[in-house]
């Protein structure tokens, strides 16, 4: 259903595209960008310049890719309702926000449902993505190249994967749902230096799957009703892993590897 006014991109381009400093956008419906997915078509585009926009209230719906944050810095994006596409093949489907080169974005109380990744950040930093609710989707979150960023509080339920972190360093997973996601709940691949602290994952294949990531601290975790409590490979190393529970996995820990390591704290 729509809310408020409804402002309608005839299926071209991006609908919304704010290039000047300090805009707030709040309470109304966008639609009907262009579905080119290369060319980044977006019901909102946040572009470079375009610093602490407030994006608030919006419901975001029929576009290719919800919002894009794309080189604006320190953006609000709040309490939105993104509705993304159904493409029966979901590589094709455009994400929920997109955040790229943008630092100090705050993304927080939305709620994400269908397209490819509900939140997808691609080199950028000092970020915090807080309290939204995903489901329908590829990966609930998925981090790329993303540094000292916060990941809180969030819901995933029943995605494909829950939280993604890869090649992304001191990232603060902490106090996060995964409730039925398919493979894995939450997934460390070349993620270094990292807090995963206090999040339940119940339900997935994998509750969390740690491949080559290093020095990261894994603790107050509860793994449960998964076919692999944790999973660690490819040479992960120097993880401090303490308090975490485990309950009625098939397989509470595996470990691939040959060499003997030391992963409790103290």
């Amino acid at each position: 259903m729509a809310r408020g006014a409804v402002i309608d991109g005839g299926n071209e381009g991006s609908v919304i595209t704010l290039i000047a400093p300090d805009i707030t956008l709040s309470g109304f419906t966008v639609t009907g960008s262009g579905h080119v997915n290369q060319d980044l078509d977006s019901g909102v585009k946040i572009e470079k310049g375009a610093d602490r926009a407030l994006v608030e209230g919006l419901l975001v719906t029929g576009n290719m890719h919800g919002i894009d944050v794309h080189g604006g810095r320190d953006a609000r994006v709040v309490g939105n309702e993104i509705v993304g596409t159904q493409h029966p093949h979901m590589n094709e489907r455009g994400n929920g926000i997109y955040i790229w080169n943008s630092p100090g974005t705050l993304i927080e109380g939305n709620t994400i449902r269908y397209g490819r990744d509900g939140i997808f950040s691609n080199a950028s930093a000092d970020s915090i993505y807080r309290g939204n609710l995903f489901r329908d989707l590829r990966f609930a979150v998925h981090l790329m190249y993303t540094r000292d960023t916060e990941l809180s509080g969030n819901i995933s339920i029943g995605n494909h994967l829950g939280y993604a972190i890869m090649y992304s360093n001191r990232v603060k997973v902490l106090h996060n749902l995964s409730l039925k996601d398919r493979s894995h709940g939450l997934m460390l691949n070349y993620a270094n230096e990292s807090d995963v602290v206090g999040n339940l994952v119940r339900g997935a294949e994998k509750c969390t799957f740690i491949y080559n990531a290093h020095k990261n601290l894994i603790a107050g975790n509860r793994y449960e009703g998964c076919d692999i409590g944790i999973h660690f490979t490819a040479g992960s190393e120097r993880n401090g892993f303490t308090g975490n529970g485990f309950l009625g996995s098939r397989n509470q820990v595996k470990y691939v590897g040959s060499p003997d390591l030391e992963r409790s704290v103290e």
